[in-house]
């Protein structure tokens, strides 16, 4: 599949709407949750789960049936984890809805989650940050559309490697969103605006120094 396709459909699956407040407060504990870990074992979600094996696995008063919004005022059948938790709330969609089986996507969205990508991206790191861990600039998506700052390629970088996956050439189990900062200058945001491809290492990117808001991987 090409790598904007399986963008795309990797951004419908995401979650919609910012997870609301619970006791567990994700800015100060510490303890990292893995949705795509250094060990696939350790991985939240795996490709032959079940909402049986999510049961088991995390009791069933933490797991409920949901309809996952997917965008456009559509959604699709799913489950969210720890729906009353904002550090640990995730949302999974099925791949086979009848059976509640094979989920295709787990995704969070909002500010702070516990939930992490190898090797330690979450929500709220910043574009300098990744152009650091991926070893060199990027390209993203412009603001201001309906894909507006998603991640197009790794350009080669760590993590293209570190995401990859085995069975499609170009194909990335992660997928990320990032957005300026509510005060951030909108004349830095209308220079990097529209459907449009930048670097990451644009001035007006570079300044604006956007946060990763949306994360969403197609489990392995």
């Amino acid at each position: 599949m090409p790598l904007r396709h399986c963008l795309l459909v990797l951004l419908l699956a995401a979650c919609a709407g910012h997870p609301p407040a619970a006791a567990t407060d994700p800015a100060t504990d510490p303890a990292p949750l893995w949705l795509l870990a250094p060990e696939p074992a350790d991985d939240a979600v795996h490709a032959s789960d079940t909402e049986a094996t999510l049961r088991a696995r995390y009791g069933a008063a933490h797991v409920t049936r949901a309809r996952i919004p997917i965008g456009e005022g559509e959604t699709a059948p799913g489950a969210v984890l720890f729906a009353d938790d904002r550090g640990r709330r995730l949302s999974v969609i099925w791949g086979d809805s009848i059976r509640r089986a094979a989920p295709t996507s787990m995704s969070v969205m909002g500010a702070v989650t516990r939930w992490r990508v190898r090797p330690g991206v979450t929500l709220g790191t910043r574009l300098s940050e990744l152009e650091r861990l991926n070893g060199r600039p990027f390209e993203l998506w412009g603001f201001e559309f309906d894909y507006a700052g998603t991640v197009y390629s790794w350009n080669g970088g760590r993590l293209d490697s570190a995401w990859a996956t085995p069975s499609e050439e170009g194909a990335q189990h992660v997928v990320l969103r990032l957005m300026p900062d509510s005060d951030a200058s909108p004349q830095l945001q209308t220079q990097v605006a529209g459907e449009q491809l930048f670097s990451s290492a644009h001035p007006a990117m570079r300044a604006l120094d956007p946060r990763v808001f949306e994360l969403s991987v197609a489990p392995r």
